[in-house]
């Protein structure tokens, strides 16, 4: 009895709430039941008292229609005399009709339960009603023509409650009309006189249901046997069973006739209201007629009696809880006192007073309690002494490297601050955890510490100019532990700048990632800087080229001008000689044609023509131009593969190539012996190559070597090979065009050229074209240029803006034979293509004329309103005839570059004509 485990037991056994709370629920449950049961047998004997009262009234309704039909005036037939006139028969019918109404209108008052009375001759015909007399037919529709022929049978009708023909659709909200059409016959004398149509106003039953309340919050609502609402207290629910119950038919309420509806408890009752309707049995409208009450309740008020149980019996409850709490609180404190008295000696020891002893005293239990808790303070006291002074030791420490972290702190701060680079750290999830002053300033912000990253990233993100691709990129380096990038971007707010941004995981001495760093370096003047270095050396290049250019030009025009010059001043010259200084001239100007083809594949204004080349052959071919034209002492050697590759190339821009190489490699070895040696060969390029070469794609290529054994070049010269207009020639012995158009024609072609030169050794030029696909190599038409040119007899338009040019064209095309039209702008062609289309066989059509420019002529011409004429388009620059098509929306025939070669014009013409008629034939043939 002396353990605290029997003293709670037994103060367990005395309270006894157990049980009590047992009998509590035993009770509240059996109590709710009947308290449930009495609400809903009030709840069915009220909806079946309110459904008596609306059989009631349509019984009622009957007897006064029956009392009706029993008036004599209303009864009264029209009898005729033999010898009335038709004028008397008419005066006598009206004062027989106004006697009717008169009597319908005394009678008003008695039948307010209707709405409409209305009197008919056996043949259907109105006689006399109480309401408007001007609708005719009102409350006798056209599918009640079985009953009023009952009724004129001697059969009282009954229909079922519906809408009438009369009542007007009602407006969202409202309700309509409902009425119940009687059908009786009035007799006398056992013959059927007149018919009487009644309908029965529901506003008595709508009144008395709306009065009959089910309790504070419930409601009845009426059906009848089609599941119509013949009464809702919403009448915008009235005969609409979508509105009030879709789901459930009459059938549901009456197999159910109690239970839960939505918040509402329900009573339904069966009502007959056609079940002694006259007193007699009637021919109604649909036999099994049968109307529903049902009465709604909300569950809140039907329950409110369980609710008053439940509360009464929660006092009870709660009355006997803090009995038994006041018994528990009572023996708490006699149990817990010793218990009480160790804690507040332990407080005491926990302040530091280790002077404190309990009384060994109480039960068993907390004797030996006591006991332990003396030892264990002495023992405490013990070591406190000890663990003071080695406390005082640590201390004096801590506080020594307290001091040079704070100093180690600072120091950091004041460099991660003042450094140029903005730095920012995210962690893992998401928050920011530091950021420099510079990142605030490079982004315009006042505070990023503790936000989220996505919050962040709309705010940076708005900064730069591709907003988009930056976005993405910001997401895919947070959600990455791994990935390293250092890009350059471009930053329009709050001002226009260049920025370097590297991004790498953070990385603790575990090597785990629980941080990504952002750091962003304005390279704006840096880049300015660049810019402005680079557009000088654009200036200081244009001006080399100028004078290169210059001074080429010069000597061809001395050589084109003076050769013509001795042409027109030597009266008596031979013909002999005279063909040799025409000769000198058209050398000396298809060398200038030749300089401006470089200009223009220079500035990328000529296209390549594709086709299947074969390597080694092009190279014989520059071999064999190069025997005759560079010294003897420098000696050509090939050494070609012979399982060379096809490329698919142009020949004559990779000949161009390699003619410029060879040149370089001429002009390099100079006056001294030495040898230039090309070399082909097949490589595959892996991924690790290709990557270390700017503008290399793994792949298949055919590689051309050009080697020369001249002077080789310096590193800072090798540098600047392939630069526009760069040259180490002197003064007008070169453009520096030429390295840099062939290394854009093999860029054009997909490939690359690379260079490897040492000074005092000699330099070696790489050629890397990539090997010709199965579907894009096609035959080599080898013969085309050497068929023999042929003339004709057709009449060509030539159409230039050139004076110049138009002579030189028009007699090209004479001596040939052809008949020539010239006209000096699109216009003026266009005007005599209208004229004499039917004569012209071929246009020649210049691009660039000032007035209508070659393409804005030709889309004219193929605009349908001309001839169909073939065009061969002509221009100083290569154009593609595909090109042109999209441009035009159609297709010329042909092409001929400026300066004309008399021979290729003359062929290109006859190649056009021949096709044209060719192509004239075939449609005569079809």
């Amino acid at each position: 009895m002396s353990s605290i485990r029997n003293r709670v037991l037994i103060a367990l056994l005395v309270t006894g709430l157990i049980p009590l709370l047992v009998i509590l629920f035993i009770t509240q449950t059996l109590t709710r039941r009947a308290i449930q049961e009495s609400q809903y047998d009030q709840m069915s004997e009220f909806t079946e008292e309110v459904g008596r009262n609306v059989a009631s009234f349509v019984e009622n309704a009957s007897r006064d229609l029956t009392n009706l039909t029993t008036n004599q005036i209303i009864r009264k037939r029209f009898d005729e005399v033999a010898s009335w006139t038709e004028a008397e028969r008419e005066v006598e019918y009206e004062r027989f009709l106004a006697e009717k109404q008169a009597e319908f209108d005394r009678v008003l008052l008695s039948y307010s339960d209707f709405f409409d009375i209305t009197l008919y001759d056996l043949e259907g015909s109105y006689i006399a009603s109480t309401s408007s007399p001007e609708i005719d037919n009102l409350g006798f529709r056209i599918d009640d023509s079985v009953e009023h022929a009952n009724a004129v049978a001697g059969k009282a009708n009954v229909s079922r409650a519906r809408i009438p023909d009369s009542g007007e659709i009602p407006d969202e909200g409202s309700a309509p009309d409902i009425e119940i059409v009687f059908s009786l016959p009035v007799s006398q004398g056992g013959d059927n006189l007149f018919v009487v149509h009644a309908s029965l106003n529901f506003g008595k039953i709508w009144g008395s249901l709306d009065a009959a309340r089910m309790g504070e919050t419930g409601h009845f609502v009426l059906l009848d046997s089609l599941n119509n609402a013949l009464y809702h207290p919403n009448r915008s629910r009235i005969f609409d069973p979508a509105k009030f119950d879709g789901e459930n038919s009459v059938s549901h309420w009456l197999s159910k006739p109690i239970g839960f509806y939505e918040k509402y408890v329900y009573t339904a009752q069966p009502l007959n209201p056609y079940g002694s309707v006259f007193g007699q049995s009637m021919e109604v409208t649909g036999q099994d007629e049968e109307w529903v009450l049902v009465g709604f309740k909300t569950i809140e008020e039907a329950n409110e009696l369980v609710q008053e149980n439940m509360r009464y019996t929660l006092f009870a409850g709660l009355g006997t809880l803090c009995v038994a709490l006041m018994m528990g609180i009572w023996l708490s404190r006699k149990l817990s006192e010793p218990v009480t008295q160790l804690s507040q000696a332990t407080r005491l020891v926990a302040k530091g007073k280790l002077s404190t002893h309990i009384p060994e005293i109480g039960p068993q239990e907390m004797k030996h309690l006591a006991r332990d808790f003396n030892q264990m303070v002495s023992e405490l006291k013990e070591h406190r002494e000890g663990l003071e002074g080695l406390v005082m030791e640590r201390t004096s420490n801590l506080r020594e490297s307290q001091e040079q972290l704070s100093d180690l702190t600072a120091q950091l701060r004041a460099s991660y601050d003042s450094t140029q680079e903005a730095i920012l750290v995210v962690k893992m999830d998401g928050r920011v955890l530091t950021a420099n002053r510079r990142f605030y300033e490079l982004f315009g912000f006042e505070g990023a510490i503790g936000l989220n990253v996505k919050d962040l990233e709309n705010q940076v993100r708005e900064c730069f100019l591709e907003d988009e691709r930056f976005g993405k990129h910001w997401r895919q380096c947070n959600d990455s532990l791994s990935l390293v990038e250092e890009n350059e971007w471009s930053i329009v707010s709050p001002r226009e700048m260049v920025v370097s941004i590297y991004s790498a995981p953070v990385k603790n001495a575990s090597n785990v990632t629980f941080a990504r760093l952002w750091m962003f370096r304005d390279l704006t003047e840096q880049r300015q800087l660049e810019n402005g270095l680079r557009q000088a050396q654009k200036m200081e290049a244009i001006g080399r080229l100028a004078g290169g250019v210059a001074h080429d030009f010069n000597n061809l025009l001395t050589g084109i001008i003076g050769n013509l010059s001795l042409v027109q001043m030597e009266k008596g010259i031979e013909h002999s000689q005279m063909e040799k200084l025409v000769a000198s001239a058209k050398h000396a100007g298809q060398r200038a044609a030749e300089l401006v083809k470089q200009l223009l594949g220079f500035s990328r204004q000529s296209h390549l023509k594709l086709q299947r080349c074969e390597v080694n052959g092009i190279v014989e071919e520059v071999r064999d131009l190069l025997v005759h034209s560079i010294d003897p002492g420098i000696q050509i050697v090939l050494e070609l593969s012979d399982d060379l590759w096809d490329i698919c190339a142009d020949p004559n821009q990779v000949q161009q190539v390699l003619m410029n190489m060879a040149v370089n490699a001429k002009d390099a070895i100079g006056s001294n012996k030495g040898r230039v040696r090309v070399s082909s060969v097949n490589l595959e390029i892996d991924e690790f190559h290709a990557s270390l070469v700017n503008d290399a794609s793994p792949g298949d290529y055919v590689r051309i070597s050009v080697e020369d054994t001249g002077s080789g070049m310096s590193p800072e010269v090798r540098s600047k090979i392939f630069e526009p207009f760069f040259t180490t020639k002197e003064q007008g012995k070169g453009t520096g065009l030429g390295l840099a158009t062939s290394y854009g024609i093999i860029q054009q072609h997909g490939g690359w050229i690379s260079c490897e030169s040492e000074e005092g050794v000699g330099t070696t030029f790489h050629i890397y074209l990539p090997r010709g696909k199965t579907n894009e190599l096609g035959s080599e038409d080898s013969k085309k240029d050497k068929q023999p040119v042929k003339g004709g007899t057709e009449t060509v338009l030539l159409v230039d803006d050139e004076l110049v040019v138009r002579m030189v064209g028009e007699g090209v095309l004479k001596h040939h034979g052809y008949n020539v039209i010239v006209a000096e702008d699109g216009e003026v062609a266009l005007e005599m293509i209208r004229e004499r289309g039917h004569e012209i066989g071929v246009i020649m059509l210049d691009l660039t004329m000032p007035k209508l420019s070659g393409r804005d002529t030709f889309r004219r011409l193929r605009s349908g309103d001309y001839p169909a004429i073939p065009v061969v388009v002509c221009s100083g620059y290569l154009v593609d005839l595909d090109e042109f098509a999209d441009e035009t929306g159609a297709k010329p025939e042909g092409f001929v570059q400026k300066p004309y070669d008399s021979e290729e014009l003359a062929r290109t013409l006859r190649r056009v004509l021949d096709e044209a008629g060719a192509g004239d034939l075939s449609r005569i043939v079809a």
